[in-house]
């Protein structure tokens, strides 16, 4: 086992929503096909968390429009706090907005103009989204490869544009899960072999940022078969680094959300 200590960072939040491994016994299916079947899963539960979080921004703009009562004669535990403001004296625009929470990069050292520039180009690509579903809706290709390929598109994009710094930022305010974290490690694998735990958050493998289990996904599958690469995790306050051969590590993963350093 090879652990190198890196840096400090805090406790990291519980995983969730396991993806379950492969059972004894089970079929024999080539590689080739489990890769397709993996990129297809991956592409049919995209477009549903797409869908739901759709829902949602649907659901909060119609709960603003029918409210019976306006924020201001809120009492009691319902009150609003103080208005944010702007750094030019103005009110912060959608501060309060359930689907991006500006406040919340404030609150993790994102200056206030840079979080407003944030939400805009959030916001944009979310009208990309909507556009690209009332196209295929009425088209009638909403439930084909075709979609699901052009709205992955349209979220590597987003991506590609700011950059993985900023995407994991926007992905924390958009209350969406940013971290893959580690819920179960199988006996013998590469992953307990190395030293891993079930608890760990996992950063970066080869060097590549890791936000989503697609991101793991891609990059174990990347260059040639049990070469070795380094797999950074966060474990309690420290960073870790492990040394693992190149391709499936061997552990459960589930998704967490948290603040972006």
């Amino acid at each position: 086992m090879l652990a190198v200590l890196l840096t400090d960072d805090p406790e990291p939040m519980p995983a969730a929503e396991t993806e379950a491994g492969s059972e004894a016994g089970a079929t024999v299916v080539p590689n080739a096909d489990l890769d397709a079947i993996r990129r297809e899963l991956a592409f049919e539960r995209d477009a549903r968390l797409a869908m739901a979080e759709q829902i949602d921004l649907i659901w909060a703009e119609l709960a603003k429009l029918s409210a019976d009562h306006p924020p201001e004669t809120a009492t009691g535990d319902d009150a609003p706090g103080p208005r944010a403001e702007h750094p030019r004296g103005q009110p912060a625009q959608h501060t309060d907005q359930k689907w991006f929470d500006t406040g919340a990069l404030v609150d993790a050292g994102i200056a206030a103009p840079e979080a407003e520039r944030l939400r805009e180009r959030y916001e944009n690509e979310q009208l990309d989204e909507l556009y690209l579903r009332d196209v295929a809706t009425r088209e009638g290709w909403i439930s084909t490869q075709r979609y699901r390929k052009e709205m992955q598109r349209l979220k590597e994009d987003l991506r590609v544009d700011l950059g993985d710094d900023d995407y994991d930022r926007v992905l924390y305010a958009s209350g969406r899960n940013n971290r893959v974290a580690v819920d179960d490690i199988l006996q013998n694998s590469a992953a307990e072999t190395a030293g891993m735990r079930k608890g760990d958050v996992i950063v970066r493998y080869d060097g590549e940022r890791v936000l989503t289990p697609r991101d793991l996904m891609a990059a174990t599958m990347k260059g040639t078969a049990d070469s070795t690469t380094a797999v950074d995790v966060l474990r309690g306050t420290q960073t870790l680094r492990f040394y693992v051969p190149r391709g499936p590590l061997g552990v459960r993963i589930g998704q967490t959300r948290r603040q972006p350093q």
